[in-house]
Parts: C-alpha cells; sequence; structure tokens
C-alpha cells in the first residue's frame, strides 16, 4: 500500500485522489508522502514499538486459531438444490485458493500486512488468469453425487448416456 500511494503520488496524482483510489485517508497518504521525502525509503519500514501491546499471550491466540482452524474443516459432502451452484461454487473455488495459497500460508502482523498479501495475491491472478476447469470425468462426477444424495436422502440424477 505504502509504494502504491508513492507510485501515484509521483505520477501527480493529488493526496485527496490517492486516498480515494487506495480507500485510506488523505492523512494516510500525507504521513507516507512526508514519511518518504524525509527520510527515503528505508522510512517507509514499519516503526518497533508501535501499536497498543498484546493483551493475549502469543500461545494463547496460536492455540484458539489451530482450534478454530479444525473445528472449520468441512467433514461430510452437503448436496446443493442451488439452480446457479456452478457460478457459486466458482466464487467458492476463489476463496478456497485465496485461502489455501495466500492467508493459511502466511504469518501476519496485522490486518495491514494480511490486506497487502491479498491485494499481491489478487494482482498476480489476475495478471495470468487460468481458467476453471473440470478435470473429473462427468459419469464419475454424477456417480459420486448420486451416492452422496442417497445418503443424504436428496434426488438421484442420471447417470446413463
Amino acid at each position: 500500500m505504502r509504494a502504491e500511494i508513492l507510485l501515484l503520488r509521483s505520477s501527480g496524482m493529488g493526496g485527496k485522489a490517492v486516498a480515494k483510489r487506495q480507500l485510506v485517508s488523505e492523512n494516510c497518504v500525507s504521513k507516507w508522502t512526508t514519511r518518504f521525502r524525509q527520510g527515503g525509503i528505508d522510512a517507509l519500514a514499519d516503526k518497533s514499538g508501535r501499536g497498543r501491546a498484546a493483551s493475549i499471550p502469543l500461545e494463547k491466540v496460536e492455540e484458539v486459531i489451530t482450534k478454530a482452524t479444525r473445528s472449520n474443516r468441512i467433514k461430510t459432502f452437503k448436496g446443493s438444490n442451488d439452480p446457479h451452484f456452478e457460478a457459486t461454487f466458482r466464487d467458492e473455488r476463489f476463496f478456497a485458493d485465496i485461502t489455501s495459497e495466500c492467508i493459511r500460508e502466511g504469518s501476519f502482523g496485522g490486518v495491514k500486512e494480511l490486506e497487502a498479501s491479498i491485494k499481491k495475491y489478487i494482482s498476480a491472478r489476475n495478471a495470468s488468469p487460468k481458467p476453471c476447469r473440470w478435470v473429473a470425468n462427468g459419469q464419475d462426477i454424477l456417480e459420486k453425487i448420486n451416492r452422496a444424495g442417497k445418503k443424504l436422502n436428496k434426488p438421484v440424477y442420471m447417470t446413463e448416456h
């Protein structure tokens, strides 16, 4: 975010326009612009001791995150009656990808670091888009859906051509 602010400012964009584009306050844009002018690239690093001291021990935070991650794992297949399932699946696939490839991989010191990581992931993904393609045989997919449907008392789909 800091680099983007400075690039936009150096291209001649005003502070108010940069703030609006980056979804930050004008004060934030002014702060990073001033720090860069006064101290160069080194002034953009996080200052130590910033922010309030943690009120929860790091070990407890790790324990809670681990428990929450385990409890959110899907252990059963859920059938869908949604007529827009394919479009919904693509959205869910995106969130699954960003979670596994970007969010879970990293260790973030705060929301801004997480946000920067997400923006970087999306930029890279947009720079080299790949279509979502089914790699499984359609017949196999329908058979799996039918097996799950029988267990869940859902409708069974035709599996013969």
